[in-house]
């Protein structure tokens, strides 16, 4: 049994550039849109985190320093 030759389309490498931009296009847009998921998600975090912080511990009053008083006069 012989095995059937694989005959190269002429067309298939004009087609293939031609889609390149699409799928590039399209690959760099979902790159884009896991990003920002990523992005969203970390702020979203570091506000909680924040937010959780804050009301763990008291505010603290800012104190005068010496080094501030002394560019005051």
């Amino acid at each position: 049994m012989k095995a059937a030759m694989w005959k190269p389309d002429p067309w298939m490498l004009i087609t293939g550039v031609a889609r390149w931009p699409v799928t590039t296009q399209v690959q760099a847009r979902r790159n884009a849109l896991l990003a920002c998921t990523v992005l969203a998600q970390r702020m979203r975090e570091r506000d909680e985190v924040e937010e959780f912080v804050g009301r763990m511990s008291p505010p603290v009053a800012p104190q005068a320093s010496p080094f501030n008083s002394a560019h005051n006069r």
